[in-house]
């Protein structure tokens, strides 16, 4: 850690640690929906009941395992027992993100870990009985370990080698299956960033590559193996003993989540002809997952066949919905003894710029290292998780159902990164404004909104905005301005590149 971070780590730390105790406090939230189904599962677990078919066809058993472990370790089933677990999780989170900072710089560092201390995500459900807080951790864990063991290999972010290093990528692993099994999603997630990794490896010329390029992509080659071979032992493991069967996932596959995804009626949103349909399905075998795909997947591949084209015309709305932090203490307040609601969703209405200002950050700094093909070891783990996180929230977008809740874990990726976000870009922004005026620097900003220009002309009836009198009759003019300003930007761009 670097050492006069340690008393700033330990204030800031329990100043929080406060406020979400605070939080929990005065909120009293009580559970329902989804959540208070997990809390009724933890105590069937924890007298040793097993987990009902129904809750295997739809959801992972890690939570209520998780809520049953703590019951048994306290001696009690107070829901204040995993709201306290909830509240000590992002705090130590927070801790990590000091104890190993990602940048150098250390206002970024500290504008970054208060960013990640005051989002809404985290207060808006410190208080809720759900699965979102504890998946963070272990992902969070996950990916950080994966980062430092490609660190202490290449000797850059420990000065350790060798067998460490492989340590640190195999519990990597152990840490990526077990949020698995938590939420179903770490599997896509993990995919999506292998592939940058991949194709990064080949793409950007590695700064502090000590043995070429040949060597360096063997090494990722082998770290995503190691990772990926912990990951399917842990989640298979854990999935087997839970009286799933040899599988990584709740038992309908996904069929249910690409259903309810492709609801163009809803938009992303299960409805009550979505859940009569599935319920009737499964009573009709008693929750027995074999035969329920059988029938229900021709049904899916049909609203597939029908909506894709739709579900791309919705898929900025579906987006932003997921991504729009502002609903989120929805499942905190909703049933709780607070008497105004409203003052905290204004609270959350304010604190959602803290989100804004990250995301648009990562777009810079995702932007920045694409534009310039070189990148330090050490920001090239981040980066990945930052094009991996833009990918997911797409794919996310467009193919499964939609709520604020469901992106925690991309916001709390793209906050752990935020200290690299804003050195980068304002490195790059001193070295533009030196290196080219201020002529460059306006070049950037022409091609980027004639990029934005072109793309709103020309998509405007296909995303659903062409129903707007200032866009639908304007996308032809609009799309030769937009083409205009983008080769302008280009040419001053290469004009000054030089200078």
């Amino acid at each position: 850690m670097i050492k006069q971070y340690k008393f700033k780590t330990i204030v800031l730390c329990g100043f929080v640690l406060g406020i979400f105790l605070v939080i929990i406090w005065k909120v009293k939230t009580i559970p329902f929906s989804d959540f208070q189904i997990y809390y009724e599962k933890g105590l069937e677990i924890l007298q040793r009941k097993s987990i009902s078919n129904d809750y295997k066809y739809f959801q992972s058993p890690g939570y209520p395992f998780l809520l049953a472990l703590v019951f048994y370790v306290f001696g009690s089933n107070s829901i204040l027992l995993p709201q306290l677990l909830n509240a000590f999780i992002l705090t130590f989170i927070l801790g990590l993100s000091m104890r190993y900072p990602i940048a150098s710089s250390h206002s970024a560092i500290l504008i970054g870990c208060i960013m990640m201390a005051f989002n809404v995500n985290y207060f808006g459900m410190v208080s809720v009985l759900c699965t979102e807080i504890p998946y963070v951790l272990f992902l969070f864990i996950g990916i950080l370990t994966f980062w430092l063991g490609t660190g202490a290999r290449l000797n850059i972010t420990f000065k350790k080698g060798g067998l460490y290093s492989w340590f640190l990528l195999l519990m990597s692993g152990v840490f990526l299956g077990t949020s698995q099994c938590i939420r179903p999603v770490t599997f896509p997630y993990f995919l999506i960033f292998s592939s940058f990794m991949i194709l990064g490896s080949l793409y950007f010329n590695l700064k502090q590559d000590r043995g070429g390029r040949r060597k360096t992509c063997l090494f990722i080659l082998k770290a995503l193996g190691l990772t990926g071979v912990s990951f399917f032992a842990v989640a298979l493991t854990f999935y087997f003993f839970s009286g799933y069967g040899f599988t990584f996932m709740p038992k309908q596959k996904g069929l249910w989540n690409l259903y309810v995804g492709l609801n163009i009626e809803s938009k992303g949103w299960w409805n009550s002809k979505d859940s009569r349909l599935i319920w009737s399905i499964g009573s009709k075998y008693s929750w027995d997952a074999n035969k329920i795909n059988e029938e229900f997947k021709p049904i899916v591949f049909d609203r597939i066949k029908n909506n894709w084209t739709k579900s791309l015309k919705i898929l900025p709305e579906k987006v932003y919905k997921l991504m729009n932090p502002t609903g989120i203490p929805y499942w905190a307040v909703e049933r709780s003894a607070l008497k105004n609601k409203n003052i905290v969703y204004s609270i959350a209405n304010y604190l959602r710029f803290l989100n804004s200002l990250s995301f648009l950050m990562a777009i810079g700094f995702f932007l920045i290292f694409l534009w310039k093909r070189e990148i330090l070891q050490a920001e090239f783990v981040p980066f990945c998780v930052t094009g991996s996180s833009f990918v997911y929230m797409l794919l996310h977008g467009y193919f499964l159902e939609v709520q604020p809740r469901y992106s925690n874990h991309l916001w709390m990726l793209m906050f752990w990164c935020y200290p690299l976000f804003q050195q980068t870009v304002l490195d790059f922004a001193r070295k533009i404004y030196g290196g080219g005026g201020k002529m460059r620097i306006v070049s950037f900003i022409m091609i980027g909104a004639g990029i934005i220009i072109l793309l709103v002309s020309l998509l405007a009836d296909f995303i659903g905005l062409g129903r707007y009198p200032g866009i639908g009759k304007n996308q032809a003019i609009g799309a030769i301005v937009g083409l205009l300003v983008l080769i302008a930007g280009i040419i001053f761009n290469r004009k000054y590149d030089n200078k």
